[in-house]
């Protein structure tokens, strides 16, 4: 059995968000990629040694891991046609 990640709320009618990642009917609020994250432990090492004290400095460690996505728009807003 292999769990590849989590992924996002899937919204069955039109939506405007001003969310970040927004495709469709699809908006993210976080998606990791299992795969590529646990298969890297200096990766892993890393994200431990951190510990982001921040929203700022989490934004700038989420994007350089490949394979996770997060969102930091405050608020999200989603509004259902």
């Amino acid at each position: 059995m292999t769990f590849d990640g989590l992924a996002a709320l899937t919204i069955f009618s039109d939506v405007k968000s001003n969310a970040t990642y927004r495709f469709g009917r699809t908006v993210t609020l976080i998606d990791m990629d299992f795969g590529k994250v646990i298969i890297d432990p200096e990766l892993l090492k890393k994200i431990n040694k951190e510990q982001p004290q921040s929203v700022e400095e989490m934004k700038k460690m989420v994007k350089r891991i490949e394979g996770l996505k997060m969102e930091f728009t405050n608020p999200v807003i989603i509004d259902f046609k």
